[in-house]
């Protein structure tokens, strides 16, 4: 299980990463991270090289950015020695046995608080020596107080930075990201398309939404996401809140496509009732591999996240399977991303996954399961601070006719609050369910959808998984490290809008209307004299 070190040495580039000329991505990675770019190059060489049997790539940046230079370092330097089998710490719990006798390394671009980081170390320690567990991060900033006494020593860094250096650094990682057309995605399945699609030409069958950025703009990169107008089939339609194709397209040269669906929490019931259901349905000749790891999660106690993780693969499969085969001459979903799969899913299982075609799965996408408990908060106590605090956002951006920037007001709240409790020594909050978005933010799924997907793209949001009450596994979306970015560009605007000091010091000394305004006034009250450190860098 693992994406092991021998495939990563004698696959070609056209088996995983994309098909992409990568002399031309190195240019680009080089362009963007500039005097960055050799720091993160030595950096992915040493975790290519260091000897761990299994090395633990953080999701979901981390992750991205080893698929980025891990051919580029292939390309440059064909000798160097990889080691060790290379898993996504989103399927740990998976890994428990295999990993108690074995010396681990978790790997990490940048640690900003540590909290995450924390947590997965201690969710490792009680299960692996504690001698055995190492920890090797890039970047490390320099008040990185969540972190217990117990693991701060063992984390090797490569430097310790400022605040505004993270915040210049986190921003490079995400241009890189969009820039070379690499989706930002852990453990759903993305493909690269033979040729490009013709967007407006699919507003017969689907509903379209250009989700283009400004920085994707600046490199000739369009992001799309298309909703079929048709009634999607039962099964996705029962276990998702929302389904829709991803696409990306770099000037045509590169065409990624992702089918995804918005996956409700599912209980343990739920997988076991799924699992047993589509072991049933496949032939067990051509498919004996990915029937087995199916039977082996039923069995499995304490592996409900990896569990849901596996079927999140198989149901986004399978839609991507049934739009291949209903519009077959627009979507191309030949080609798919292996690694990702390989940081997942053993090998035996992942070719399995990729043998799946309509034919095999066509029983399984109309199946109508019922979901025991398609009320989450059932089960948990959402934050109501937090719900407030989306409520508000809601209001402020209905009034200024921006409904699209909602969530980017809400997660700059939501990452602010998350500040607070790190001056306090206390963990930070989960974030909302999914589910919370659709009920409050509107009535139309596709565009609560589309601007969930917009904001992951951006890095100011990130969807986590949490098992609850140990028989339940909710989505939740918690504020990323980029939220940072809504006041930075709120800030510009009012510079613009209001270009002498005498109005910025009236505005300083009025009653804020609203939670924008009070944001705002609190943000330029702290940092006034010190705008340079929020001066962000652009794609180039």
């Amino acid at each position: 299980m693992a994406l092991d070190s021998k495939w990563l040495e004698n696959c070609t580039n056209e088996h995983y990463f994309g098909r992409g000329d990568i002399s031309s991505m190195e240019e680009k990675v080089q362009n963007i991270l500039d005097r960055n770019y050799d720091l993160l190059y030595d950096y992915f060489c040493n975790v290519l090289e260091r000897e761990e049997e299994y090395k633990i790539l953080r999701a979901r940046r981390c992750q991205v950015l080893f698929q980025i230079f891990t051919p580029i370092i292939k390309m440059r330097e064909p000798d160097i020695k990889i080691r060790g089998k290379f898993i996504s710490n989103q399927v740990i719990d998976a890994y428990k046995e295999k990993l108690k006798n074995s010396t681990v390394v978790i790997l990490d671009d940048i640690v900003i608080h540590g909290r995450g980081l924390s947590d997965l170390y201690l969710e490792l320690d009680p299960e692996i020596k504690n001698d055995n567990i190492h920890v090797y991060a890039h970047k490390m900033f320099r008040e990185a107080n969540s972190i217990p006494k117990n693991l701060k020593h063992k984390i090797e860094v490569d430097s310790k930075i400022f605040d505004w250096e993270w915040r210049e650094l986190s921003t490079q990682l995400v241009n890189l990201i969009q820039a070379t057309v690499t989706p930002y995605v852990s453990f759903v399945e993305t493909y690269q398309s033979k040729f490009p699609i013709s967007v407006q030409n699919t507003s017969e069958g689907f509903i379209y939404y250009d989700i283009t950025n400004p920085d994707q703009e600046n490199h000739n990169i369009e992001s799309y996401v298309l909703f079929e107008r048709d009634k999607i089939p039962s099964l996705i339609r029962n276990i998702g809140y929302d389904a829709c194709i991803r696409y990306y397209t770099d000037n045509n040269e590169k065409n990624i496509l992702i089918p995804y669906v918005f996956i409700k929490s599912l209980s343990n019931l739920d997988i076991k009732q799924l699992s047993n259901f589509i072991c049933k349905s496949l032939p067990q000749e051509k498919f004996s591999y990915l029937k087995d790891e199916l039977k082996r999660c039923i069995e499995l106690d304490d592996a409900l996240k990896y569990r849901t993780i596996l079927i999140s693969i198989l149901v986004n499969r399978f839609y991507g399977l049934y739009l291949g085969n209903k519009y077959p001459k627009m979507f191309d979903l030949s080609h798919s991303d292996e690694s990702l799969l390989y940081l997942c899913c053993d090998e035996d299982t992942s070719k399995d996954i990729m043998k799946l075609d309509y034919e095999s799965i066509a029983s399984i996408v109309n199946y109508a399961i019922e979901i025991t408990l398609c009320d989450e908060t059932n089960k948990t106590d959402e934050d109501k601070e937090l719900v407030r605090k989306l409520k508000e956002a809601v209001d402020v951006e209905a009034q200024n006719n921006e409904k699209d920037n909602v969530l980017d007001l809400y997660f700059y709240c939501n990452r602010q609050i998350d500040e607070n409790l790190v001056k306090l020594n206390q963990e930070r909050k989960k974030g909302l369910l999914i589910k919370t978005f659709y009920d409050i933010l509107d009535a139309d799924s596709h565009f609560v959808s589309k601007c969930q997907l917009k904001i992951w793209d951006k890095g100011i949001a990130a969807c986590d998984m949490y098992v609850i009450k140990k028989d339940t596994v909710c989505s939740y979306a918690r504020a990323g490290e980029q939220s940072f970015r809504y006041i930075v560009n709120e800030v510009k605007k009012f510079i613009i809008d209001n270009n002498t000091e005498d109005k910025i010091e009236d505005f300083l000394k009025s009653k804020p209307k609203n939670l924008k305004e009070r944001i705002l006034n609190d943000f330029l009250s702290t940092y006034k004299y010190r705008l340079d450190e929020w001066i962000l860098p652009e794609i180039r």
